[in-house]
């Protein structure tokens, strides 16, 4: 993905702070909730608690699953990307992840964590503007912490986002 060189240098040049270990510890960790949208579902439940709407609770829960099995199933086979990790030899294959983090196998491009992050932070944000305002920058952070780690470029985090912002924009026309 050559077009994206450029703005993938200045992702690992000029936005990825120096690694230290309370940093390694911040973003890692913060990576490793974002697992399988686990912080958004538990966001999900959480916001159900608060306003017992199942209908919408249902559509979130659905959503996140499609947009998790396209985007890590058939966009990603697309693309078969690598990752910044891989291209640097940042860890050994062999070696665990810091802090837990598991081995991504799927390509690096896109971004499913901000794929993921953006469309369940417009989901759960467009009825509740109050959420909104503290979601998007949560889904940023969990976009960043991906760079930070090294399993994605900064193209792969942009165009997950923009991605994530598709799928929401499809499911607030379709069904609301």
């Amino acid at each position: 993905m050559r077009i994206f060189s450029k703005v993938d240098s200045f992702g690992d040049e000029k936005l990825t702070l120096k690694r230290t270990p309370p940093r390694d510890a911040f973003w890692f960790r913060l990576s490793k909730l974002a697992d399988h949208s686990a912080i958004w579902f538990v966001l999900g439940i959480i916001q159900f608690a608060i306003f017992r709407n199942i209908r919408d609770f249902i559509i979130f829960i659905a959503a996140i699953a499609i947009e998790s099995g396209l985007t890590n199933g058939p966009i990603k086979f697309m693309f078969k990307r690598k990752r910044p990790h891989e291209i640097e030899n940042t860890f050994n294959k062999e070696e665990k992840l810091p802090y837990g983090m598991r081995r991504p196998i799927t390509s690096s491009f896109p971004s499913g964590h901000a794929t993921a992050g953006m469309c369940a932070a417009i989901l759960l944000g467009f009825k509740q503007p109050l959420f909104l305002i503290g979601l998007i920058p949560l889904a940023l952070l969990v976009g960043y912490s991906r760079m930070y780690t090294r399993m994605h470029h900064l193209s792969d985090v942009f165009c997950g986002f923009i991605l994530g912002g598709i799928y929401a924009f499809i499911v607030i026309v379709s069904l609301y």
